[in-house]
């Protein structure tokens, strides 16, 4: 008797349609520019567990202004997150400390026929006095990072890696291929102290989410001629932009699977001094092993940007640094 074919399997296909369902497989709630910021976030929430290492303290994500808008300074934040926390332990500590005074006090009442009746006013007195449970979220800050670093696809479900070992290691194959690393090297310019912490978080990691990266892309967005223009102290906007590409050359050491890096440059002017600098900025990567492109774009002489283009973006964030008085970071 003969035995019926076995059906089509996912190795079977032709390898274009297993692409196809891989790109469909990594379609989740969650976006993909946002990676990163959820490994920050999963990396803290570790942190406060191992800190809070209690049942009566709880740790969450913080869903709170989940947008990639620029909000307050990081230092604010920090600020009312901590008194935040502080208040919940304070508020914790006062009400189990009422909550032992009146079961004392009810202890103290007699005994006999009163202690059942004490017994149900100490139920009622805690069950009406009982703390709540503390939450620490994570820092609102993460919320940032979005700006200024993000990859182009989530990763393949843990549900397809487990299938085989043939199909996990094609679906990472395939991901690692299509997804782009891009870097925002001068967004979020007033904040370079984040940026430099966030970004020497991900080189220092025992597993860095960059390790098995091949395409990355990193843009810088300058201004020269607005520099030059106005009142701000150009020496320390180039110290700042030359700091913040050593920060991004150093997480790219750090993906020795990289393959391809594509360098995009915007500036104002393109004179002999502004190509000096856009040289010096680019020698932190030509030491990389990859295949390097550049992209560049200038404006002409005396062009003002529009606004929601990116050079045009840049200028309004130098403004707002300059009127702020943050000249100096």
């Amino acid at each position: 008797m003969a035995t019926a074919a076995a059906g089509p399997t996912l190795m079977t296909i032709p390898l274009e349609l297993r692409h196809a369902i891989f790109e469909q497989t990594t379609v989740s709630e969650k976006e993909p520019k946002k990676m990163f910021r959820y490994w920050f976030e999963k990396k803290e929430l570790a942190q406060l567990a191992a800190a809070h290492n209690n049942p009566g303290v709880m740790v969450a994500h913080n869903s709170e202004d989940d947008t990639d808008n620029e909000g307050e300074a990081e230092e604010e934040d920090e600020d009312l997150d901590d008194a935040e926390v502080e208040d919940d332990d304070a508020e914790v500590e006062d009400e189990e400390h009422m909550d032992r005074e009146e079961g004392d006090e009810d202890l103290e009442d007699g005994d006999g026929d009163s202690n059942t009746q004490n017994v149900a006013t100490m139920t009622a007195t805690a069950t009406q006095t009982a703390p709540r449970t503390p939450v620490l979220y994570t820092h609102r800050k993460w919320r940032h990072i979005p700006n200024f670093i993000r990859i182009t696809h989530c990763p393949p479900p843990l549900e397809l890696l487990l299938t085989s070992k043939d199909l996990s290691r094609e679906a990472r194959d395939w991901f690692y291929d299509v997804a782009i690393l891009k870097i925002d090297a001068t967004a979020s310019f007033a904040h370079t102290s984040f940026f430099e912490e966030s970004l020497n978080d991900i080189a220092d990691a025992a597993f860095s989410p960059v390790e098995s990266i091949r395409r990355v892309e990193v843009k810088f967005v300058w201004d020269t001629a607005w520099l030059r223009a106005s009142d701000a102290i150009e020496e320390i906007y180039q110290a700042m932009c030359r700091q913040r590409a050593w920060c991004v050359s150093a997480i790219l050491q750090r993906a020795p699977s990289l393959k391809e890096l594509k360098i995009i440059w915007h500036d104002s002017a393109q004179d002999g001094a502004a190509t000096a600098f856009k040289a010096d900025i680019f020698e932190n990567f030509w030491g990389l092993f990859a295949n390097i492109a550049v992209e560049e774009h200038y404006l002409s002489d005396g062009e003002t940007p529009h606004s929601n283009t990116p050079a045009g973006k840049q200028r309004l964030e130098f403004e707002e640094i300059l009127a702020s008085g943050r000249d100096y970071f």
